[in-house]
């Protein structure tokens, strides 16, 4: 049981610690493609990667054949 919950507990852990990187990485990208902080062009920029990793994440979740919320 313990080992249940410090499993659990890593694994939550490490989906957050993702975001972060993920946003982090965005945000060198919208930078080196010469796109001014907190211009229009950047939040369009985070907006469009934003958009693209959602739509990459349902696809990897339909092709996984695992319900989202099973009955």
């Amino acid at each position: 049981m313990r080992k249940t919950i410090v499993l659990t507990l890593a694994l939550l852990s490490a989906g957050c610690a993702g975001q972060g990187d993920r946003r982090s990485r965005d945000e060198a990208n919208c930078d080196s493609y010469g796109f001014s902080r907190g211009t229009d062009g950047y939040a369009n920029c985070l907006m469009t990667a934003d958009r693209d990793w959602k739509r990459d994440e349902t696809r990897r979740v339909e092709r996984s054949g695992e319900p989202i919320y099973p009955e």
